[in-house]
């Protein structure tokens, strides 16, 4: 499933590989950064996302941008969301890299858990209750991934790690209304988890 998520994407259809290239091609993007990410299905006012292959209105982008097709958003319109890490029913403290940045994760959803977000109304703001539970369908797919900004890295991640360029936050920023510039960097990836849901 790894290399199916890391090959690159067909272009302009999310979550789909492009059987012309090869795993080992740089080009991104990759087949994981095509899914939905978090920002886009859960909106802050919990109206509907926009379909699979449309892009949202800059609005619901943290960085106040119009995304298109290979772009990616690393920030979130809660404080810290993107810099925490997953815990039990919370998240814990940030990870922060030896050069000093800290390490920013995106978590996706693929078309088949999308659409299950989008029939069961997933995606709107209210809290559930305690005996909530959603149980996905087969091929259900999310991940999420750890980023971390290439600033003086030493030594530079070689072919053990992903590069790109996302629309990045300065950490602690709740949204790009606050600022004046988004900063487009070079992150590395080098861990991305995956939950599958099989038969």
């Amino acid at each position: 499933m790894f290399v199916a998520m890391v090959w690159p994407a067909l272009d302009g259809e999310r979550g789909t590989p492009d059987p012309g290239k090869t795993v080992g091609e740089s080009a991104p993007p990759r087949v994981f950064e095509t899914f939905k990410a978090l920002h886009e299905v859960f909106h802050s006012d919990g109206t509907a996302p926009s379909a699979w292959n449309a892009f949202d209105l800059p609005h619901y982008n943290p960085c106040d941008r119009q995304e298109k097709f290979g772009e990616m958003t690393l920030g979130s319109f809660s404080k810290f969301s993107n810099l925490g890490q997953a815990a039990f029913g919370s998240l814990v403290g940030p990870l922060i890299g030896q050069n000093g940045t800290s390490v920013r994760f995106l978590t996706t959803y693929n078309n088949i858990e999308f659409a299950q977000i989008m029939d069961q109304t997933l995606y709107r703001r209210p809290t559930p209750p305690a005996t909530f539970q959603v149980t996905f369908k087969n091929g259900a797919i999310d991940t999420k991934s750890a980023w971390m900004d290439l600033k003086d890295a030493k030594p530079r991640p070689k072919l053990s790690a992903y590069n790109t360029g996302p629309d990045v936050l300065p950490p602690g920023y709740m949204s790009s209304r606050v600022l004046p510039l988004v900063s487009r960097t070079s992150l590395t990836t080098n861990q991305i988890e995956m939950a599958a849901k099989a038969a």
